[in-house]
């Protein structure tokens, strides 16, 4: 009766350390969150400084990954510039953009300071890009992501010696900026050829090594490295394949689980790889009810396909990180420190307590490794790095 009580105790001693455990990782997790959100808000508040502004698409927005480090991306389809003066502060008009239109912000003479939006519709862009421009553009963002990187990384907790912290600039095919002169303010709206991207990076340790002295901070900008980019060139045959192949995958009429309704889309971020994007669907709404080519069933109730939904969640996950090793071992023009990233949106499903995005990483040196048979399947599948965001 004893040795009885005894193991009861122990196994419920060791429930309770699995139990804190889990809610430690999760707390970390939280934490790690907390600080990106952050870190994210400082950078966009430094594209806002003194002399220049910067106006981004999609403002800013990090992401924490495992075996990697934490990664912020800058902007979206469409870059601004401007002085800062020109956000409305003593100044004629500006320029922002809602929905892929820009909108100029007018001054109205005779209301007593008030502004007005008119959105206008993207003229036809000028066929030179004045190069003085694009290079003060450039010198800026280089300016903002040393700023961020040297005084303010540290406000990532929990990351590794060896994790890179990372900040890239998105593909942007338009370049707006605004030139002042004595009497007015205007907008120019400019093509870029081959539109310029940036990408800079830091490893912790260095910038450990500056916080506690080791270093002195000319050495420290010596060790961030800066990579420029050009749109036109971050498409590879190898790339727009395994996109097909994850569009034939997960074609409704193929599918197991989820399915996409078009080819996903990348983007090429040098240093860190190649980053996939698209959005899962799980059914057809079929006038109220539903139809599901998953698990070829027709004509269930929004509550049945809810529950097929969470049925489905953990076979798609499994499914999704063996196709990501089976069919991305064909991709060759990544360098093997560099990554295949997939971002995915999850299906639309009220009450069903699923992520709203995963988020799938697999370095291509493990890609290369199971495609050269230096690696079982097992385990390239168990090197694949998973997130629910």
């Amino acid at each position: 009766m004893k040795n009885n009580s005894k193991s009861i105790t122990t196994f419920t001693l060791m429930a309770i350390l699995a139990f804190a455990n889990s809610l430690m990782a999760q707390m970390d997790q939280q934490r790690m969150d907390r600080d990106i959100r952050v870190a994210s808000s400082v950078l966009q508040t430094l594209s806002q400084g003194d002399d220049a502004f910067m106006m981004y698409g999609e403002n800013v927005t990090g992401e924490y990954i495992e075996g990697y480090g934490v990664m912020f991306s800058i902007g979206g389809q469409y870059s601004f510039i401007a002085p800062r003066r020109a956000r409305g502060f003593g100044s004629k008009s500006t320029v922002g953009t809602t929905s892929g239109r820009s909108q100029v912000i007018v001054k109205q003479e005779g209301s007593g300071g008030a502004y007005t939006v008119a959105p206008v519709d993207i003229p036809p862009p000028p066929p030179k890009v004045d190069p003085e421009s694009t290079l003060r553009e450039i010198d800026d963002v280089k300016d903002l992501m040393t700023t961020f990187l040297v005084d303010y990384s540290q406000l990532i907790g929990q990351l590794k010696p060896d994790d890179k912290i990372v900040i890239s600039t998105k593909k942007s095919d338009y370049f707006y900026y605004i030139k002042p002169n004595d009497e007015n303010q205007e907008v120019h709206i400019n093509k870029m050829s081959g539109a310029h991207g940036l990408t800079a990076e830091l490893l912790k340790k260095d910038h450990e090594a500056y916080i506690t002295g080791k270093i002195k901070r000319d050495q420290l900008l010596d060790k961030i490295n800066f990579i420029e980019h050009q749109s036109e060139n971050t498409s590879s045959k190898d790339l727009d394949m395994f996109a097909g192949m994850l569009r034939t995958l997960y074609n409704p009429e193929y599918t197991e689980t989820y399915f996409i309704s078009w080819t996903p889309e990348y983007e090429v971020i040098p240093s860190v790889g190649a980053v996939y994007s698209f959005r899962v669907y799980s059914s057809y709404d079929d006038q109220g009810l539903y139809q599901m080519p998953g698990v070829d069933q027709t004509g269930i109730t929004e509550a049945e396909r809810n529950e097929k939904v969470k049925e489905l969640y953990p076979k798609f996950v499994e499914e999704f990180k063996q196709n990501l090793i089976q069919y991305g071992r064909s991709i060759s023009s990544l360098e093997d420190g560099e990554m295949v990233m997939i971002r995915i949106t999850m299906t639309k499903c009220n009450d069903c307590n699923l992520p709203t995005k995963l988020q799938f990483t697999v370095k291509q040196s493990v890609l290369k490794g199971y495609n050269q048979g230096r690696l079982k399947l097992e385990d390239a599948v168990a090197a694949v790095k998973f997130s629910e965001l």
